[in-house]
């Protein structure tokens, strides 16, 4: 992990604290790499973007509403989608 953040911390953050050009509105991306993107992408892209993240737990898991709501990005304003899995009869 650290040998990862190292290369991040090198491709990412820039000596001169450039702006990263986006003609987007939302960034979908796994959990897992949500303090990545706090750290390193947040501070270079515009405020008006969102996010959309992946989550593992499945819905039908008796304890996923604590799970999410203990996560570090349920309350952050920026996330806009919590994206799921959900088996039903159908696989929707």
């Amino acid at each position: 992990m650290k040998k990862l953040q190292r290369v991040a911390e090198s491709r990412y953050s820039g000596s001169k604290g450039e702006k990263i050009e986006q003609s987007v509105e939302a960034l979908s991306f796994d959990k897992s790499v949500y303090r990545f993107v706090k750290r390193y992408i947040e501070p270079k892209i515009s405020k008006s973007i969102s996010y959309r993240i992946w989550y593992a737990p499945h819905m039908a898991d008796p304890k996923f509403r604590d799970r999410l709501k203990s996560s570090e990005f349920y309350k952050d304003e920026r996330v806009k989608s919590i994206l799921t899995k959900y088996f039903s009869y159908f696989y929707l």
